[in-house]
Parts: C-alpha cells; sequence; structure tokens
C-alpha cells in the first residue's frame, strides 16, 4: 500500500482534472473524496486509490 501523502496540484495533475474539481470531489455528500487536514489538505494515494476504484462505472455492486 502506498500512503505517499498529496496535496490537492499534485492529485489534480495525477487525475488530469483542475484542482477545483478535486475540490468538489472532496466535498461530495455521497463518497466524498478522503483527505487529511494537517494545517493543509492532504490526500493518501492509496485512499485515493481506493476511492477511484469504487467510483469506476460498469462494476459490479457487491451491496444486496
Amino acid at each position: 500500500m502506498n500512503d505517499e501523502l498529496l496535496n490537492t496540484e499534485q492529485v489534480a495533475k495525477w487525475l488530469k482534472v483542475d484542482e477545483r474539481t478535486v475540490t468538489n470531489y472532496r466535498n461530495l455528500k455521497d463518497n466524498p473524496l478522503p483527505f487529511i487536514k494537517l494545517g493543509a489538505i492532504r490526500f493518501r494515494r492509496s485512499a485515493v486509490e481506493r476511492w477511484l476504484r469504487e467510483r469506476e462505472q460498469g462494476r459490479e455492486c457487491s451491496k444486496g
């Protein structure tokens, strides 16, 4: 597991989206992007990867 801490700019570059989009993901009511507040906002790479997997389109849902 890679627990490297990334800032908003790094996550945005990685996902190829605007930094405002990362902030919007963080503020979602349903399944927000997990973050840590350490004076500044940081994201664990492993948590972002898990969040992305959970949001994959076309995956079978294990709820039921």
